[in-house]
């Protein structure tokens, strides 16, 4: 992983635009194209999306891994896997929420300023948003969880989407 965590907007990312850290871009002049003014952020374009005119350098692997997307350095764009990717990464409910069948997975769009779901753990800085087993108790707003929720806990697949 990188040094500096650089981060993207909604928009931006909807159109294949991301950021990525590179190291060159903290210098006083001669930095290479796409350098934000902040810590050493890049922005970076995925292979086949609108943003991948030229304009932009190709993402680097790490990004792929970190937003479930394709089309990085090493990784070919498969549009098929990213619609049906989700995490669980580092997201968890307590056990009082998991006990009523509520949980967290990893949704970039709650870590955002602007346009962020219901349901998100800590809106607009971390990116871990609550979902519902099928048979837990409903919320206005909240997501019925992915699968990968169900296979990372060990629980009975029927209980999260199907994809």
């Amino acid at each position: 992983p990188p040094k500096v965590d650089c981060e993207s907007s909604i928009g931006d990312r909807r159109n294949g635009l991301y950021q990525q850290y590179n190291r060159a871009c903290t210098q006083k002049e001669g930095v290479p194209a796409g350098c934000t003014p902040m810590r050493g952020c890049q922005f970076c374009a995925i292979e086949k999306s609108d943003a991948d005119t030229g304009a932009f350098e190709r993402c680097d692997a790490w990004v792929c891994d970190k937003y479930g997307v394709t089309g990085c350095h090493g990784v070919k764009r498969d549009v098929k896997k990213e619609k049906g990717k989700a995490d669980v990464g580092d997201c968890e409910a307590d056990v009082g929420n998991m006990n009523v069948g509520r949980y967290a997975y990893i949704d970039w769009d709650c870590a955002e300023n602007e346009g962020v779901p219901s349901a998100c753990q800590t809106p607009k800085k971390g990116p871990c948003r609550f979902c519902l087993l099928r048979d837990g108790a409903p919320l206005t707003g909240w997501p019925t969880c992915p699968r990968e929720v169900c296979k990372h806990w060990k629980l009975d697949a029927g209980k999260c989407l199907k994809h």
